[in-house]
């Protein structure tokens, strides 16, 4: 029998299913190309989606992602976009904080970012120290020291120092300051009825700087110039 030879070079893969072709020495042949009706619209998801292998009779449509970058991180790229979102891997400041509206509690308002679960916001008052809360109350975990009534302080400085700033946060009105292991060593001033009641037991008077009643924090207790082998026990009361 004869072999016919057909102009062309198309194969199986070339033509769709259930159409026949002839080509080369191909009569008849059967044509693979699945047909897969209309291409549709791919949804993109978190997961990767295939369009099988075939014939389409439509276009094949991917849907557009809208990623608003303000709420995404910004190390990170979503469909081309760069988030503008701050990461905060440190602590920060509160932006606003109300102590106000409800007893017991503190708002705080942390910047607008992603947080890290590790850093926090904080919020600083220097009034907020154990000095100033009642003995035996905490106030959001600090313990206070403070004992209701007059305010004091103590301290100790080393003679020889010259004329010292003790620094105390209060206006006191009793000064007391000893001086050892000199005995006469002791100095006493109390703010009674307009006027100093004082005890000088040595030629130095160690609250001399303070002749009259303190108005300001400042408080200065004069160490003179005798040898540095010698302290200064002080305490001041409000």
């Amino acid at each position: 029998m004869a072999q016919i030879f057909t102009p062309g070079t198309a194969t199986a893969s070339d033509v769709m299913a259930g159409k026949n072709f002839n080509a080369g020495v191909i009569w008849d042949g059967a044509g693979a190309i699945v047909e897969r009706g209309a291409g549709g619209t791919v949804t993109p998801t978190s997961s990767a989606q295939t369009k099988l292998a075939g014939r389409y009779t439509s276009d094949i449509t991917i849907s557009g992602v809208t990623v608003p970058a303000a709420k995404v991180v910004n190390d990170t790229t979503i469909a081309g976009v760069t988030g503008t979102l701050p990461k905060i891997t440190t602590h920060q400041a509160a932006q606003i904080i109300d102590a106000t509206s409800v007893a017991g509690r503190i708002y705080q308002r942390p910047s607008a970012s992603a947080w890290d679960g590790v850093s926090s916001v904080y919020s600083d008052d220097p009034d907020w120290v154990a000095a100033n809360i009642r003995s035996g109350t905490s106030i959001f975990g600090l313990m206070g020291t403070l004992i209701p009534g007059k305010r004091s302080a103590t301290g100790t400085v080393q003679s020889g120092s010259g004329v010292v700033n003790l620094g105390v946060s209060f206006v006191p009105t009793v000064l007391l300051a000893s001086m050892l292991p000199i005995v006469s060593g002791r100095w006493a001033k109390s703010w009674i009825n307009g006027q100093w009641v004082t005890y000088d037991g040595y030629s130095q008077d160690a609250w001399g700087m303070h002749t009259t009643k303190p108005t300001t924090t400042t408080i200065y207790l004069d160490t003179g110039t005798l040898p540095s082998e010698y302290f200064y026990y002080w305490m001041v009361i409000e």
